[in-house]
C-alpha cells in the first residue's frame, strides 16, 4: 500500500484505456462525507491511495445522490438553467439533473440554514472576518464558499438531514 500526501481532490489517471480515479480519503466532514463513509471500506486509513474505476465511482455517487431529498420548486427557482435544460429535453426533471450533474457541481438540493453560533465557533477564520467587517455573515459565507469547502452549517449536519 502506498502512503500519499493528503490532497483534497481526486486525481484522474489513465491506464490501458481505463480511467481509474485515485481517490484519497479525506476528513469525515462536508457534503461528501456520507458518500465516503458509505463507499470507502473501513480498512482504508487516512492518506491511503485507492484506485477505483472512474465510471464505477460515478455510478455509486449517483446512486447515493439519488437518496438526497430535493426541494424541486426551490431548486428550479434557484437554478433557471436547469429549467431551460428540462424544457430542452436534456433532463426529465430537477431530481434527474441533480443526480446526474447538480450534486457534482455542488448545487444545493434544498435551503440549508446555518447556525451562526456553531459556524463561528467551528470556523475561527470566518468569525474573525465577520468581526472585522470583511464578511457579511456565516450564512453568506456558507452559501458562497462554505458548502463547497465542506464546512458544516450546524453540528451534526449531513446532506441527508434536510434542513
Amino acid at each position: 500500500m502506498v502512503k500519499a500526501p493528503t490532497p483534497s481532490r481526486e486525481v484522474v489517471t489513465s491506464k490501458q484505456g481505463i480511467q481509474p480515479v485515485k481517490a484519497y480519503t479525506e476528513p469525515t466532514r462536508g457534503p461528501f462525507s456520507l458518500l465516503r463513509r458509505t463507499f470507502l471500506p473501513n480498512w482504508i486509513d487516512q492518506g491511503t491511495l485507492v484506485e477505483v474505476d472512474k465510471m464505477l465511482i460515478r455510478s455509486l455517487l449517483e446512486a447515493a445522490a439519488s437518496t438526497v431529498r430535493l426541494d424541486e420548486d426551490w431548486y428550479l427557482n434557484l437554478y433557471p438553467d436547469v429549467v431551460d435544460a428540462i424544457k430542452n429535453g436534456l433532463f426529465e426533471n430537477a431530481k434527474h439533473h441533480y443526480v446526474k450533474f447538480g450534486y457534482f457541481e455542488d448545487r444545493f438540493p434544498y435551503p440549508i440554514l446555518v447556525d451562526e453560533t456553531f459556524y463561528k465557533t467551528a470556523n475561527k477564520d470566518i468569525a474573525d472576518s465577520i468581526r472585522n467587517g470583511t464578511m457579511k455573515s456565516c450564512q453568506w459565507h456558507f452559501d458562497h464558499y462554505g458548502f463547497k469547502e465542506g464546512r458544516l452549517p450546524y453540528e451534526g449536519w449531513r446532506l441527508t438531514n434536510y434542513g
